[in-house]
C-alpha cells in the first residue's frame, strides 16, 4: 500500500479543504477517488473470507511488527513489560500533538494502525464545535439581536399596557441583555433603570462566584460564575474563534452572545413556587409566591408577540431544541397560550398571577435542579425564561447522587458519571464515598437505570452523542483481541467515556443546563477498535445533525451538510470493518487499502509550486475544516456540576492524546499496532471563577485513577540541550550539553519514516560534546525537488536520543520539523533565548 510521489498541488479547490489531485493508476495513493473506490468495495460486497485461525498471544513471544515498533517508537523495558502484562500499553512519555498528527505520524513511520474510538469522538467533538459556532454567528446571534432590539425599542410606546413596575422590570431585563450582547457602549434604558442595569452587567462580565442580588422585588441568588465564556465562546477556545464577529451585529462576538444568552436562559421568572420559590438565597425553603415575576413573564411574552420578536425567539428556541432537546421551563409561546387559557386580557388587573397559577396547575413538572435551591426543595417550582436551558439526561440524573437526595454528599466525581454511563469498574473508585454514604451504591444504580431509560428517548444532537458515549460501555461480541477481556481495557474504555462526556459538556456549555448540588509511505496492517455501538450511535448523531442543519442552514453556507454526509459514510465503513473483525475475519484488500489511506499532509514548503498545504485521507474527512479543526490538540476543560454548599465546581478535562500500542491477536497471528489514546482527567475548582480551555494547560492534573492500570509512567527528563548543524554537503553535527554528567548518550539520525540511518554514542556533561555524522552525497535526479542543484545530501528528518531508560524522538514528522531543543532543567534557558532555528 505505497502512496505515489507528490504531484502539483495547484487546483481550484479552496484553501480550507485542499486535497490531493488523484492519480488513477495508483489505487493506494491517498486521494479522494481511491478512498471512494475502496469504500464502495467495502460496503457493496461482503467479506467472504473464512474466519482466520486464532492465535492467542502467549505474552512471551514477540508479536509481528514488534521489531519495527521498537525501532521507531523506542519502547523502554517498563513500557514493554506493561505491554506483555496487559496486551496493550499507553505511553506517558510519548505525548502527541493531536489525533490527526498521530495518524499521520503512524502513516509516515509505516507502523500498523490501530483506529481508536477516542480519535473518532475527538473528530466529532472538534467539528461539532465549529458547526455550532458557525450557526450561532451567522443565524442565531443576529436573530437574538433583532428580537431584543424590537422589544426594547417598542417598550416606551407599549409601557402603558403593563403595570408601572412591570414596565421598569422589562426595561431592566432587556437593557442588560442588549448591553451584554453588544458589549460597549452600554444600552440605556427608557425608565430609569440604567444604574441597576450597569451593576448587573458588571457582575455578569466579572463572572465571579455567586451573589445575592435584589431583583424584581425579592432577593435571589445568581451564580455569576456561569457567565464566564467557556467552550468555544471563551478565550481559550481551540476549535472555533470566540472573537468571530456576528453577522450584521457590530460589536457582537460569540463571547458577547454567550453572556447575553446566559442572562436570557439562566435568569428565571418564578411562576409557581411549589416547595420553594426559585433561586431563594436562604438555607430554609420559602414557598411564598412571586406575583411580580409572574406578571413580568407574561408581559415579556406579550411584548415579544406584539413586536413580532416571537419569530426570532422561536428560531433560537428551535435551534436549541435541535442541538440538545427538551426544556422544562415555560417558554414565551407557552406563556401566551396559558394567558389565553386563563382568560387574562389585561395585565394591569388584580389577580393575574393567581389566574396564571391556576392555568399551570400541576403541569410543567421539573426533574433537573438548574438553579440555586435550598435543601428541602423536593418539588421544583414552575419557571419561565426567554431561552430555556435544555434539560439533558446527565443534568437531570446528577441530583440522585448528591445532597439532599443523598444527605451530606456535596460533590460528584468523574467516576460517578462513568458508572452511570455503564462502566462497572468506576464503582471501585468510589469506595471511600460509598463507605461514607452507604446509600450511594443504590443511588448510582438508580441513576444508571434512569440514564439508560432516558437515553432511549434522548433528543437533539446532544442526545444522540450521549447515546454513542453510553454504548462505549458495551463489551464487543465476537472475536476480539485477548487484551479486551482484561480490567485494564475496561479502564481504557472508561477513559473513553469520561473524555467523550467532557467533550460533549464542553460544546454545549451554553445550551445544556448544568446540575447543581502523509506521503510515499506504507501502513502494513490495521485494526479498527470494534466499538459497534459507538459507530452506530454517532451515525444517529450524524442523521440528527444533517436534519438540524437542513433546517437552520438550508443553503448549506457553512458546508456542514456536505460534511455530515461524509462523516456518515466514514462511520459506515468503520462499522463494516469492525463487524468483520468481530466475525474473526482478516482484513480484505479494500479494507487494508482504506485503512492505509488514513491521513496525509503535504506542507506548502514541501512542494515547489508555492501552492497551499494539502490534507487528505479519511481521518481528515472527519473534520469540517480539515486544516484548522484537525490541528486541535484535544485539550479542553468543561464544568459539569456545581456544589452550592461547597462553593465548588466539578470539571472533566483532557490533555493531548498519548500513543497506545495494542497487540491484536484476532483475525490472524498476534501483531502490534499503534494509535492515539485520549487522556482524560477530573478537577475540582472554586465557583469564584469558572475555568476555560486557556486554564486547562496550567493545571496540574488533579485525578485520573482509572489510567494507572494501562499507562506506563514517563521517565524523568534529564537536563540536555541539543543544537544541530547541517552544511548541506554531507556533514551533520549534533552539539550536546548538560548541567551535569549524564553518562553515555546515544544519538541516532532518523529518515523520513523514523528509521535510524546512523548512530553515535558519547558521554555528555557540562562541556559541549559534538556528535559528527557523515551523510552520503548523491546526485539529484531528473524530476526531483533538488533537480538543478547538482550533488546534495539527503536531509535528516529526525533524531532519537537515548539516555539510560529515557528515550526522546524529535522530528520525523511533517508537523514537527527538526529544530534545536532543550529538555529538563535546560528547557527554561531555551524558552528565554532565541527562537530555535528550523533546519
Amino acid at each position: 500500500m505505497e502512496a505515489a510521489p507528490p504531484e502539483d498541488p495547484a487546483s481550484d479547490e479552496g484553501w480550507l479543504n485542499h486535497k490531493r489531485k488523484p492519480r488513477t493508476s495508483d489505487t493506494c495513493e491517498v486521494a479522494d477517488n481511491n478512498l471512494a473506490r475502496a469504500e464502495r468495495e467495502i460496503l457493496a460486497s461482503k467479506n467472504a473470507a473464512a474466519p482466520a485461525p486464532r492465535q492467542a498471544w502467549d505474552r512471551v513471544s514477540n508479536p509481528q511488527y514488534l521489531d519495527r515498533i521498537l525501532e521507531r517508537v523506542h519502547v523502554n523495558r517498563s513500557e514493554l513489560g506493561m505491554l506483555r502484562r496487559n496486551g496493550f500499553v499507553v505511553l506517558a512519555g510519548r505525548p502527541l500533538d493531536s489525533y490527526a498528527t498521530a495518524y499521520h505520524d503512524v502513516f509516515q513511520t509505516e507502523l500498523p494502525v490501530y483506529v481508536t474510538a477516542d480519535s473518532i469522538f475527538h473528530a466529532v467533538f472538534a467539528s461539532n464545535d465549529t458547526v455550532i459556532a458557525t450557526v450561532e454567528a451567522r443565524t442565531l446571534a443576529p436573530a437574538l439581536h433583532k428580537a431584543l432590539l424590537a422589544m426594547h425599542c417598542a417598550l416606551p410606546s407599549m409601557a402603558g399596557s403593563y403595570p408601572a413596575e412591570t414596565a421598569q422590570d422589562l426595561d431592566l431585563y432587556l437593557s442588560v441583555a442588549l448591553t451584554l450582547l453588544l458589549g460597549e457602549p452600554e444600552v440605556h434604558g427608557f425608565l430609569g433603570t440604567d444604574e441597576q442595569a450597569k451593576s448587573l452587567v458588571d457582575l455578569a462580565t466579572a463572572a465571579e462566584g455567586m451573589s445575592q442580588v435584589e431583583l424584581f422585588g425579592r432577593p435571589r441568588m445568581i451564580d455569576f460564575s456561569q457567565f464566564r465564556p467557556r467552550g468555544h465562546y471563551g478565550d481559550g477556545a481551540g476549535y472555533a474563534s470566540p472573537n468571530a464577529f456576528v453577522s450584521d451585529v457590530p460589536g457582537a462576538t460569540l463571547t458577547t452572545y454567550f453572556r447575553a444568552s446566559m442572562w436570557l436562559s439562566r435568569l428565571e421568572f418564578n411562576l409557581v413556587s411549589r416547595s420553594c420559590r426559585s433561586s431563594h438565597p436562604d438555607a430554609a425553603v420559602d414557598p411564598r409566591e412571586t406575583p411580580r415575576e409572574a406578571v413580568l413573564a407574561l408581559a415579556l411574552a406579550d411584548l415579544a408577540a406584539r413586536t413580532g420578536a416571537s419569530a426570532n425567539i422561536e428560531r433560537l428556541n428551535r435551534a436549541w431544541s435541535l442541538f440538545a432537546g427538551r426544556r422544562e421551563d415555560v417558554s414565551l409561546r407557552q406563556l401566551n397560550e396559558l394567558r389565553a387559557k386563563a382568560g387574562i386580557t389585561d395585565l394591569r388587573q388584580a389577580g393575574v398571577d393567581a389566574r396564571l397559577r391556576a392555568a399551570i396547575g400541576s403541569s410543567f413538572r421539573r426533574t433537573a435542579r438548574l438553579h440555586f435551591m435550598p435543601q428541602g426543595s423536593n418539588e421544583l417550582p414552575a419557571i419561565a425564561t426567554m431561552l430555556g436551558p435544555r434539560v439533558v439526561d446527565d443534568a437531570a440524573i446528577s441530583r440522585r447522587l448528591v445532597h439532599d437526595e443523598l444527605p451530606g454528599r456535596m460533590m460528584v466525581h468523574a467516576a460517578d458519571i462513568a458508572y452511570v454511563l455503564g462502566h462497572d469498574r468506576a464503582k471501585s473508585m468510589l469506595a471511600d464515598d460509598r463507605k461514607e454514604f452507604p446509600g450511594l451504591g443504590g443511588q448510582l444504580d438508580k441513576a444508571r437505570s434512569e440514564m439508560m431509560e432516558s437515553s432511549r428517548r434522548g433528543e437533539g444532537m446532544y442526545g444522540a452523542w450521549l447515546g454513542a458515549i453510553l454504548r462505549a460501555a458495551e463489551p464487543p461480541k465476537g472475536t476480539v483481541p485477548s487484551f479486551m477481556d482484561g480490567p485494564a481495557f475496561q479502564d481504557l474504555r472508561m477513559n473513553t467515556a469520561i473524555t467523550a462526556f467532557g467533550q460533549l459538556r464542553h460544546n454545549y456549555v451554553l445550551v445544556a443546563g448544568q446540575g447543581y448540588d502523509a506521503y510515499g509511505c506504507e501502513i502494513p496492517d490495521g485494526y479498527v477498535e470494534p466499538a459497534l455501538g459507538v459507530y452506530e450511535g454517532l451515525s444517529e448523531y450524524t442523521q440528527r445533525a444533517k436534519a438540524a442543519l437542513a433546517e437552520l442552514d438550508p443553503a448549506d453556507a457553512s458546508g456542514a451538510g456536505v460534511y455530515f454526509q461524509r462523516l456518515g459514510q466514514v462511520l459506515k465503513v468503520l462499522r463494516a470493518i469492525a463487524a468483520d473483525e468481530l466475525a474473526g475475519k482478516a482484513l480484505s484488500e479494500p479494507q487494508k487499502r482504506w485503512l492505509a489511506m488514513v491521513a496525509e499532509h503535504i506542507p506548502a514548503h514541501n512542494v515547489d509550486t508555492g501552492g497551499p498545504p494539502q490534507y487528505t485521507g479519511w481521518y481528515f474527512d472527519l473534520f469540517l475544516h480539515r486544516d484548522n479543526d484537525s490541528k486541535g490538540t484535544g485539550a479542553f476543560i468543561a464544568d459539569w456540576y456545581t456544589s452550592t454548599n461547597l462553593q465548588k465546581v466539578a470539571y472533566i478535562g483532557a490533555s493531548p492524546p498519548r500513543l497506545g500500542l495494542f497487540v491484536v491477536d484476532a483475525g490472524g497471528q498476534p501483531r502490534v499496532m499503534a494509535g492515539p489514546v485520549a487522556r482524560g482527567w477530573e478537577h475540582v475548582g472554586s465557583t469564584s471563577r469558572r475555568l476555560d480551555d486557556s486554564d486547562a494547560a496550567k493545571l496540574s492534573i488533579s485525578s485520573a485513577p482509572w489510567e494507572s492500570s494501562y499507562t506506563a509512567r514517563a521517565v524523568a527528563e534529564p537536563p540536555l540541550s541539543l543544537r544541530m548543524m547541517d552544511d548541506g554537503k554531507g556533514k551533520f553535527e549534533v552539539v550536546a550539553k548538560s548541567t551535569r554528567a549524564l553518562g553515555p548518550v546515544t544519538v541516532e539520525l532518523l529518515n523520513h519514516h523514523g528509521a535510524p540511518t546512523a548512530s553515535r554514542t558519547q558521554s555528555v556533561g557540562a562541556a559541549e560534546v559534538r556528535f559528527t555524522f557523515s551523510i552520503p552525497v548523491r546526485k539529484s535526479t531528473a524530476g526531483s525537488p533538488m533537480e538543478g542543484f547538482g550533488w546534495h545530501a539527503p536531509s535528516v528528518e529526525g533524531l532519537h536520543v537515548k539516555i539510560g531508560e529515557f528515550d526522546l524522538v524529535r522530528g520525523a514528522s511533517e508537523y514537527r520539523p527538526l529544530q534545536d531543543f532543550a529538555i529538563g532543567e535546560m528547557r527554561k534557558a531555551e524558552q528565554e533565548g532565541q527562537e530555535p532555528a528550523e533546519l
